[in-house]
């Protein structure tokens, strides 16, 4: 772990303190510091901040979720049971996790007293990385309680995120008055009179005592808890300035971004789906013309092929037909007709439908007369119809078949 800043708060006033650097669970050097006159000569390292014990409650509050946001949300509600002091007065820091039984771990920090801290610290220039109570960076020993006496103070350590602290030294008046003990005795970083101190009040507790003598031993032992287990922090170090701005700038970037990306792939799906409609049309068109040129044929598979092969029949039947024949036997008999107008020619297969209109009938039946009379032609009337004034007729004219 690299090297990070150390400040342990000794008053209930923020102001007087230790300041250590340390490596990892090492103390490099420590002294004591006045929040009110910092030194100049400090190094810009990560600098976590020990809050006294008076500021701060160690809680597990029984909330039922497992998801973080939900449990946020109803932190307020569920502190207040645990708590006397009105929760407004109180910053708030909810775990990451609960535990097996939906109990969450949380910090409650008096809100005027880090204020004005985070107020000295600035005026200091200082700026730190995390606000951790000085009962959560002590070690944790399976199953055992952790001691550390101070000098006005002892701090005791009951497991993650759960302690409390006592007035004085006098442990033996303490563990007297307290209703229960830990059942496999305690771990106490003290000299060894205070071991025996204890002991003499609680000859059935096994008590294991490491000698800290003086102030870097105990900053080391703070070292130690805080290499150990995950703490609760009541301060989160902003991110550095021209990181935001360099998001920031990004965020724009990826923004301008994703809206060319989402305006391309709208013009392509609307371009796509203009297409599929324009295909469908084109396709109904397709097939009405298909049914309209071969309406004897029943399933449209290839319309360019089978019309291609229509057409060659069609051509091959009137190669067999001589159309001049047919259209020099109704010249013959039209031309001295004033009355008579063609209006349609249409060759289909080996026939000619001629469509005439005249003033009369009988102009019609004329016509159909000479027809019949010219050599090798038949002729037939498909359909006729007269009104006042005109006459309609739609003619058929053949060759003859050789018998």
């Amino acid at each position: 772990m690299p090297e990070r800043y150390l400040l342990h708060l000794s008053d209930s006033t923020g102001t007087q303190g230790t300041l250590a650097r340390v490596d990892g669970m090492r103390v490099i050097d420590s002294r004591p510091i006045d929040l009110n006159a910092v030194p100049t000569d400090l190094a810009r390292l990560p600098l976590d901040v020990l809050l006294p014990a008076s500021w701060c409650s160690l809680l597990n509050v029984t909330i039922p979720t497992r998801k973080r946001a939900q449990a946020q949300k109803a932190l307020l509600f569920a502190v207040e049971e645990q708590l006397a002091t009105d929760t407004d007065t109180l910053h708030l820091t909810l775990g990451n996790k609960p535990d097996a039984q939906n109990r969450w771990p949380v910090l409650a920090v008096d809100r005027q007293q880090r204020e004005r801290l985070l107020e000295r610290l600035q005026a200091a220039e200082l700026t730190p990385a995390r606000l951790i109570c000085e009962l959560d960076a002590l070690p944790l020993n399976a199953n055992r309680w952790t001691l550390l006496p101070l000098a006005e103070r002892t701090l005791i350590a009951t497991g993650l995120h759960a302690g409390f602290a006592v007035p004085d030294q006098d442990l033996g008046h303490w563990f007297s008055a307290l209703e229960s003990l830990p059942e496999h005795g305690l771990v106490l970083y003290a000299p060894p009179e205070l071991r025996e101190n204890a002991a003499a009040c609680c000859d059935s507790l096994s008590i294991a005592c490491e000698q800290r003598n003086d102030i870097p031993s105990m900053m080391a032992v703070f070292a130690e808890g805080l290499q150990s287990h995950t703490v609760l922090s009541a301060w989160q170090a902003p991110t550095n300035p021209l990181i935001i701005q360099s998001y920031r700038y990004w965020g724009i970037a990826a923004s301008v971004l994703v809206a060319w990306v989402l305006v391309i792939t709208s013009h392509a799906w609307l371009e796509g789906q203009r297409a599929q409609a324009e295909n469908a049309r084109l396709q109904a068109q397709i097939e009405t013309l298909f049914r309209q040129a071969l309406p004897d044929v029943q399933r449209m598979v290839n319309p360019r092929v089978q019309i291609e092969q229509a057409l060659a029949s069609t051509a091959a039947k009137t190669s067999r037909t001589d159309l001049l024949v047919l259209l020099h036997a109704l010249a013959r008999t039209t031309a001295s007709e004033d009355s008579l107008s063609l209006q349609r020619l249409e060759f289909i297969h080996d026939r000619l439908e001629v469509s005439v209109i005249a003033r009369q009938y009988a102009s019609i039946e004329a016509l159909m007369r000479k027809l019949e009379e010219q050599p090798g032609i038949q002729s037939s009337l498909a359909s006729s119809r007269a009104t006042e004034g005109q006459a309609e007729a739609r003619i058929q004219i053949r060759q003859e078949k050789p018998t």
